[in-house]
């Protein structure tokens, strides 16, 4: 429970990545939990395993292959393991809060896939925020610039996904 107030603390702006333990367990460890709840979320839209596990495998790759050119870039090498686990623990938190929001959605009948949703609005926006917010304590520089390189992030992401899988 206290890991999991740590990275609840981090994603309202309240704690950083470099309060976290620079622990390759606690990575995978948070690593595991990701793919567990992005698999539950891949399969409440419908995709098939196989899809599921290209695109899991992508997002965790790509993450860590941005991050880690990011963290070179602005000479914070250092920091990787911390910024990754806090970058992917708060994903596992936000992919939570997606799951119970579509799930209620759907229950009051509102499709996940409605592009009137605004819930999707919300989503990208909390994301942005408080993704940009582990970048911006970990590169040591502007909220706004940690929001703009996770929103090139996640198209990135977006991008390379629509390629290997078009129907998405």
């Amino acid at each position: 429970m206290q890991l999991v107030r740590m990275f609840a603390e981090i994603a309202v702006l309240r704690r950083g990545p470099q309060d976290l333990p620079a622990s390759t367990m606690l990575l995978w460890l948070v690593s595991a939990c990701y793919l567990v709840v992005s698999a539950v979320q891949s399969q409440l839209r419908g995709w098939d395993a196989q899809t599921t596990v290209v695109l899991l495998a992508l997002d965790l790759g790509m993450q860590a292959l941005w991050l880690k050119g990011l963290l070179l870039y602005f000479a914070k090498r250092a920091r990787f393991l911390q910024t990754y686990t806090a970058f992917i623990g708060v994903n596992v938190l936000l992919t939570l809060l997606d799951i119970l929001i579509s799930g209620a959605q759907s229950a009051m009948g509102i499709p996940h896939a409605d592009t009137a949703n605004p819930w999707h609005v919300v989503s990208l926006c909390i994301m942005l925020v408080s993704l940009g917010w582990v970048l911006q304590q970990a590169l040591e520089r502007s909220l706004f610039l940690g929001m703009a390189l996770t929103f090139v992030v996640m198209v990135s992401i977006a991008y390379v996904a629509q390629i290997l899988v078009p129907s998405l």
